[in-house]
């Protein structure tokens, strides 16, 4: 499986779909299409970790929870400015889901 996101535009590749996020005001009806970006992006990495903390003194059990992967970047169009911030998050036993 490969899941990757564009550093050129911002947009996802998850198992060979595109995902582009878009976001719609509807006070005035513009849409942002916040994965077609070119501006600067900043990578975000991480693994969620958790340990089951006990009182006997020894090596404590870290397990792994989720891998996490995405960026974050500013959108301007016209006289807006939007802080965006999408992050790829793959848990261990369910569905991957994007969190922004």
């Amino acid at each position: 499986m490969k899941l990757f996101f564009e550093m050129s535009d911002g947009s996802f590749n998850l198992n060979g779909r595109r995902i582009e996020i878009e976001y719609i005001d509807d006070e005035d009806g513009k849409t942002y299409h916040l994965t077609t970006n070119f501006e600067i992006k900043d990578l975000i990495t991480n693994k969620e970790t958790f340990t089951d903390f006990n009182n006997v003194q020894g090596l404590q059990k870290s397990n792994l929870k989720s891998i996490n992967f995405g960026y974050k970047t500013t959108y301007t169009k016209d006289d807006t400015q939007l802080f965006f911030q999408p992050v790829v998050s793959i848990p261990f036993d369910e569905c991957a889901f994007i969190d922004s």
